[in-house]
């Protein structure tokens, strides 16, 4: 049996368009969302049959080449950075975690768990997560070309309170910094 799977794409309908939405979430979503200057989109293949059920796809429209970022079985946030070289995936792989990845296409297709980043960096609640927890880390938003700002919320098992941690990380310095947050978020 083969298992080679062929994105069909439709490149001449892939023209970047003013003011143009650059975040998507998938499967929900079925466009393919286009980096700032057009060359690169990011999509979305849904499967049939056995997990995992969809992969996020990157396609360079300059070259008709097309890469898989990731395979994921339940849904996923996606957004490109402002130059549209970087971008970044929130995949909601389980009912009580989430995992951040920062993509690059400066070079070739670069993917870093920025999430587990957070968890070796010792002031995160990340790393002191315990069996039962539901934390979950979120790239909420682009504050600029280089530095992506995370969202870390949940609770314990034992119902103690909601967690909400935010962190600024700096792709290129490779930091994190925390950010004071309000409980209401």
């Amino acid at each position: 049996m083969n298992n080679t799977i062929s994105y069909v794409v439709s490149f001449a309908l892939m023209l970047p368009i003013q003011g143009q939405k650059r975040s998507a979430s998938y499967p929900e979503e079925s466009r393919s969302v286009l980096s700032a200057d057009g060359r690169y989109a990011l999509s979305n293949a849904n499967h049939e049959g056995g997990a995992p059920n969809h992969e996020l796809v990157l396609i360079d429209n300059k070259t008709r080449s097309s890469s898989k970022v990731i395979s994921y079985t339940r849904h996923i946030r996606v957004a490109w950075a402002p130059s549209g070289h970087a971008f970044f995936v929130t995949n909601y792989d389980g009912s009580d975690s989430s995992v951040c990845l920062v993509g690059s296409v400066s070079i070739s297709l670069s993917v870093n768990d920025v999430s587990q980043l957070l968890s070796e960096w010792s002031k995160s609640r990340l790393s002191r997560k315990e069996p039962g927890d539901h934390l979950y880390c979120e790239v909420t938003k682009w504050i600029n070309e280089s530095q992506i700002l995370l969202r870390v919320h949940g609770y314990g098992n034992d119902h103690s309170p909601n967690v909400v941690e935010q962190y600024m990380y700096d792709l290129v310095k490779r930091t994190f910094d925390a950010v004071k947050s309000s409980p209401s978020h």
